[in-house]
């Protein structure tokens, strides 16, 4: 179909099936790290999402020219992606799911005081909202947070500043060798940090195998690949409202597949996060421009 009569729905809903896709692999890979260690894990993910972003047209062309560009924020994916996989060895998926979605209520507020400025009205209602959640789905003080969701919640820090960099540097390199950038310094790190600390796993279960595939194909390659391509039809607000989704589908997923219960003061956080993240996302004029 044409460029110029993509319809926003369509772009819309590929980027929905993106965030059902990331809000499954929280279970998928906690599932996983029952017989294989984080790194060797992750380590096969981006493995894969690279070698599947290589294949695609001008993505290593577009690398060569500026791939100084992904160095900064491959590491900072790298610190993120480690901390959040390590973090689902202590704590459920559900929460880890919502935690991780506090990344896109920190970059504005990272964003503002870098700017030296207080973070406008709606920036600081969702932050308000997000904090609150968060404490409420700790238990409030009934079940604190332990060492996986502090673990989880720096990678939220670290995903909120790849975030912040990529926006700053995206400009000057093709989207989809930018992500190739990364996802191959991400591979060699953990590559690296799997043979010098960890043992290598004695086999492949089905579950890994799956985890390993869903992750690296679907999550990552895949969804780059869309999230690339669809954001060229619809508004940068529709894809980060859609986006804020992820932790919701990561509780549904936590709920059917793990038995996750959060319970009644833990759905009330997670929902003030959701609503957090919505609010701080929300632009006070309503024309968008499409990106």
């Amino acid at each position: 179909m044409p460029h110029e009569t993509w319809p926003q729905w369509k772009a819309d809903l590929s980027l929905l099936f993106v965030t059902v896709i990331w809000g499954a692999t929280f279970t998928v890979v906690k599932d996983a790290m029952n017989s294989i260690t984080p790194f060797y894990f992750l380590a096969a993910r981006f493995t894969l999402a690279s070698l599947a972003l290589a294949l695609l047209p001008q993505t290593i062309a577009g690398l060569r020219q500026g791939w100084r560009l992904t160095i900064l924020p491959g590491l900072m994916l790298t610190f993120g992606f480690a901390l959040q996989t390590t973090g689902l060895l202590y704590t459920s998926a559900s929460r880890a799911g919502f935690i991780t979605g506090l990344s896109v209520v920190l970059v504005p507020l990272i964003v503002s005081l870098r700017n030296r400025a207080w973070p406008p009205q709606q920036v600081t209602v969702g932050v308000f909202l997000a904090t609150l959640g968060l404490y409420l789905l700790s238990g409030a003080g009934g079940n604190p947070l332990n060492f996986g969701d502090l673990l989880v919640l720096g990678c939220a820090v670290s995903f909120a500043l790849q975030i912040i960099t990529i926006g700053r540097r995206a400009k000057n390199i093709n989207p989809l060798s930018f992500a190739l950038g990364m996802t191959m310094l991400a591979a060699a790190t953990f590559w690296t940090m799997a043979l010098f600390f960890e043992r290598p796993p004695e086999n492949f279960p089905p579950s890994v195998i799956v985890a390993i595939g869903m992750t690296g194909f679907l999550a990552t390659a895949l969804a780059f690949y869309l999230q690339c391509r669809m954001q060229q039809f619809t508004s940068s607000t529709h894809t980060a409202l859609i986006f804020s989704a992820e932790p919701v589908f990561a509780a549904v997923f936590g709920y059917l597949l793990a038995g996750d219960r959060l319970g009644a003061v833990g759905i009330a956080g997670g929902a003030l996060i959701v609503t957090g993240i919505i609010v701080a996302e929300l632009k006070a004029k309503t024309p968008q421009v499409l990106a």
